[in-house]
């Protein structure tokens, strides 16, 4: 009977619902009250995730974070999704699988939600994943910035060649000198 199974699948969604009211709340820091942007990490992701907002901060970018302990997700997490306009999601695999439970379970709509994923076997670095975040945020600065260390070091390239310039009319010049002197001694 129909009707039977779907009172099964209610009442398994019920206990669901009660699990997200008894797991451990996540942990939940605000650095801007009035931020639109957010960071949701977990796990392994977490040391490079404390390092990184202060990494962050010096760049003039404040982002409030959210690690959840637990799934079913709790309301705050829900309410952290619904309160930032975007929001990253640090992980460490590839297919971007707590993204797509927080698209599921927390109603975080897909444009919201992005991926910030590493999977190459390597630990997260906070530079990493400031730098993912920064393009991400602000793609001019980090474009600005890109184009102004290629031009210091073509700066420093174009110095280091005019150097060698002089370097070698002083040597001719000294070459000359030395030729000039050693054919005055023939004569």
């Amino acid at each position: 009977d129909g009707r039977i199974h779907a009172r099964m699948i209610d009442r398994i969604r019920r206990k669901f619902d009660t699990a997200a009211t008894l797991v451990p709340k996540p942990e939940i820091v605000t650095r801007d009250k009035k931020g639109k942007a957010g960071i949701i990490y977990f796990g392994a992701t977490r040391p490079a995730v404390l390092e990184g907002p202060d990494m962050l901060e010096k760049d003039g970018t404040r982002l409030n974070s959210t690690r959840p302990k637990a799934f079913p997700f709790s309301e705050e997490v829900k309410d952290f999704c619904a309160a930032h306009d975007k929001i990253f999601v640090v992980e460490q695999n590839r297919d971007a699988q707590m993204r797509q439970l927080l698209m599921v379970e927390a109603n975080g709509p897909s444009e919201k939600l992005i991926a910030t994923l590493n999977y190459d076997g390597t630990p997260l670095a906070a530079t990493w994943w400031r730098n993912t975040l920064l393009k991400t945020l602000a793609p001019a600065k980090a474009e600005a910035a890109e184009q102004a260390k290629a031009e210091a070091a073509k700066q420093a390239k174009a110095e280091a060649a005019a150097q060698a310039k002089v370097e070698a009319a002083k040597q001719a010049k000294a070459e000359a000198a030395a030729n000039a002197k050693a054919e005055a001694a023939k004569q």
